[in-house]
């Protein structure tokens, strides 16, 4: 099941309605996970593909989904902490321009406010849950203040989402600028 999400996050303008799901997204408990001789296991845990899984009457992918625009929330509402604890220690960012970084390097500039984003937009974006990962294409467009210099990027962007210890987390994002 594809879905497609087109939401604008503008700074002092925040989209709150997916908080819920991802609420229920991060009390995903692990022990359900095993899929063994449960009717509620997902898919994958049963060893058959599937686009998207629940777990408990849960839509994982819709889940997942949600935790993504709350990513994008806080990143256009300057919540570094809270994006920090969206994103896994071992996290890898490759950004539109090829450069690699890694969680630390990462929030850093948010930190000390050498970067600001101004919005983010996805759309076109679809989940396919994979057992305890996730994958989340779509495109995007975004706008931020980095160095004193305003920049507009459109992009198509692929990341991906793993649960561990019952919580999901981000592990990586990469981003394609478009033309």
């Amino acid at each position: 099941m594809q879905q497609t999400t087109s939401i604008r996050f503008v700074a002092g303008h925040v989209f709150r309605a997916a908080t819920l799901l991802a609420v229920m997204a991060m009390a995903l408990p692990t022990s359900a996970a095993s899929g063994v001789g449960d009717a509620t296991a997902r898919p994958a845990d049963r060893g058959e593909a599937a686009p998207s899984g629940t777990l408990q009457g849960v839509d994982v992918a819709a889940a997942v989904q949600a935790l993504d625009l709350q990513r994008f929330e806080r990143l256009v509402a300057g919540d570094i902490d809270g994006l920090a604890g969206l994103l896994a220690d071992d996290y890898v960012h490759t950004h539109t321009s090829g450069k690699v970084d890694n969680k630390e390097t990462y929030l850093a500039p948010l930190h000390r406010g050498a970067t600001k984003y101004l919005a983010f937009t996805p759309s076109d974006v679809s989940v396919r849950v994979y057992g305890q990962t996730a994958v989340v294409v779509g495109r995007a467009s975004m706008r931020a203040v980095s160095g004193g210099r305003e920049q507009r990027v459109e992009m198509r962007f692929t990341n991906v989402w793993v649960e561990r210890n019952g919580r999901w987390q981000m592990v990586t994002w990469q981003a394609t600028r478009l033309p």
